[in-house]
């Protein structure tokens, strides 16, 4: 039950964690970095410092359809990703421990492993990295075809 927890409050917390793009500290930074851009455009284009501030930071953009749709899309997707791929991933340790036990059943055990340990670190490295951007892929493309998404 607490694992379900975190997970639905993950996309709550991550300004806490530093693994995320959203930590406090890289947040800190960029409010530095937009205060920063918003007084070079004041000053470059003649506007008040106040002016430049209210566009920046207008209801207009922040609470924009867009902007909404990001905010509802960060959420569901940061409780629905841990939801549906956390049992998948504790799963895959007993799907490997399934097919090791019927393939030594099927086979025998093997006298020495068929590969060293370096390539088939490699080789499932490169072979998560390329499921992992396709499953991106795939799932920006169906945000691209359905009106809800």
């Amino acid at each position: 039950m607490d694992e379900i927890l975190a997970i639905i409050t993950g996309p709550f917390v991550t300004i806490l964690s530093p693994d995320t793009r959203l930590y406090w500290m890289f947040l800190l930074i960029s409010l530095y970095i937009a205060i920063g851009v918003i007084m070079i455009t004041a000053h470059s284009s003649g506007q008040s410092l106040k002016q430049s501030f209210a566009e920046q930071l207008s209801r207009k953009i922040w609470w924009s359809r867009s902007a909404r749709a990001d905010y509802k899309y960060y959420i569901i997707n940061g409780i629905f990703y841990g939801l549906i791929f956390a049992p998948l991933v504790l799963a895959s340790a007993e799907i490997g421990l399934w097919v090791e036990t019927n393939a030594i059943g099927w086979f025998g055990p093997l006298d020495a492993p068929m590969f060293d340990a370096l390539p088939m670190r490699v080789a499932y490295t490169i072979i998560f990295f390329m499921a992992f951007d396709f499953g991106q892929f795939i799932t920006h493309w169906i945000q691209h075809q359905s009106q809800y998404l």
